[in-house]
């Protein structure tokens, strides 16, 4: 079985020991990357993954302005979604179903009997009022501002160095040395934060369906 013309050759690298927990990685015959067990003479293997990452997505970040245009495959699933969110809300008896679901859940005492006794409850006990889950000019409405708000916010993120008339807001080391204390870059850090933010999520949720 022959490779077609297309196909990348398998990346080798080589790590060679440099005494003590150093060692010297890279391609056979090409440029190597110390890495350092201590942090003395070169990044530890963690830092160097982590950078290594970093690296990958910059280098597309790079060949995706260098083109100038928006690959295919970050304009696809956000249309295919755009199109299903408009399909379903436009489905009939759909929000009316989805809404009675919702409000069968928020039932505590009828969706224990439910799923520990096998009761059906007729009429659910909602939480809060039950509102029309029909298409409304006021959900069309909130729902244009917020299509707009999203676009003006992204033309913004990607185009703010081209607007002259913008201010330029610089953030003061007072300011930035407690938060890069709290966010180093390090995975840990990531981890840490997306569980708490997770815990702080489902204690808000917890707390309002209580």
């Amino acid at each position: 079985m022959t490779n077609s013309p297309s196909t990348k050759p398998p990346a080798r690298v080589e790590v060679t020991w440099a005494g003590e927990r150093r060692f010297d990685a890279g391609r056979p015959g090409g440029p190597t990357a110390r890495i350092d067990g201590n942090a003395e003479t070169g990044q530890t293997p963690v830092d160097a993954l982590v950078s290594a990452l970093a690296a990958c997505t910059m280098v597309d970040v790079v060949d995706i302005l260098a083109k100038r245009r928006t690959p295919l495959s970050m304009i696809v699933p956000a249309g295919f979604l755009a199109i299903a969110a408009l399909v379903v809300g436009l489905l009939p008896r759909l929000g009316a179903a989805t809404e009675a679901a919702a409000v069968r859940f928020q039932d505590e005492a009828g969706y224990n009997a439910t799923v520990l006794s096998g009761a059906r409850v007729a009429h659910p006990v909602a939480l809060y009022p039950v509102q029309a889950a029909g298409v409304t000019l006021a959900g069309v409405l909130v729902a244009a501002g917020s299509v707009l708000g999203s676009l003006v916010l992204g033309a913004l993120a990607l185009y703010w160095r081209r607007l002259s008339w913008l201010p330029r807001f610089a953030v003061g080391s007072a300011l930035a040395r407690p938060v890069r204390a709290l966010q180093s870059g390090v995975v840990t850090d990531y981890v840490t934060w997306i569980v708490l933010g997770l815990a702080c999520i489902g204690g808000a949720l917890a707390a309002a369906i209580r």
